[in-house]
């Protein structure tokens, strides 16, 4: 992730689920359209989240919202959190965060571009791309360009969707994934 201030949320009294565009309100009750209640029990300072505990502890508002794994013995919970926390992803569904179709890969772990190339890439044991795919190809094989036009800029790690195991396929960017790399 970018550590850019412009990319930081405002502090409003709300939160902004991007998913759906829908403004949360900074609470702890059920958000509309659930059926249970993702915000956690329990955090820093051992009360229901959001708690803003980092405002406590160096003055720094809690205003990003971190899906965490069990930190608290918990399970999978909401939190609120500093935003400078760094997270390996963002989650976004917009059309501008949508990457250019160019003549190569982001791979966002380690900000190495990678070339669109069939072959195992640099620092792979393995090679991670299908055999196979829509147009019964290897991957990449951009093959939404030749069902509608669109550009298959985006990758994704399907899991056996063409009796394949798990591996690589470029994906038009457009199908909605529970998060993007960014």
């Amino acid at each position: 992730c970018e550590n850019r201030r412009d990319l930081e949320p405002k502090s409003v009294f709300g939160w902004f689920w991007s998913a759906n565009r829908v403004k949360m309100a900074p609470t702890n009750q059920i958000p509309a359209g659930f059926g249970y209640n993702p915000w956690s029990q329990t955090g820093h300072k051992k009360v229901r989240q959001p708690d803003n505990a980092e405002f406590d502890i160096n003055g720094t508002n809690e205003s990003c919202l971190s899906i965490l794994n069990n930190v608290y013995q918990d399970g999978i919970a909401w939190h609120d959190v500093a935003c400078y926390h760094e997270k390996p992803f963002i989650c976004e569904n917009r059309r501008d965060l949508e990457p250019k179709s160019v003549f190569g890969w982001f791979w966002s772990a380690n900000r190495v571009k990678m070339a669109p190339t069939n072959q195992i890439p640099a620092g792979f044991g393995y090679n991670p791309w299908s055999q196979t795919g829509h147009k019964k190809v290897r991957q990449p094989d951009n093959a939404e360009f030749d069902i509608n036009g669109t550009n298959e800029s985006c990758l994704s790690i399907l899991n056996n969707v063409y009796q394949d195991g798990i591996a690589w396929h470029d994906v038009a960017c457009y199908h909605e994934k529970p998060f993007i790399c960014e």
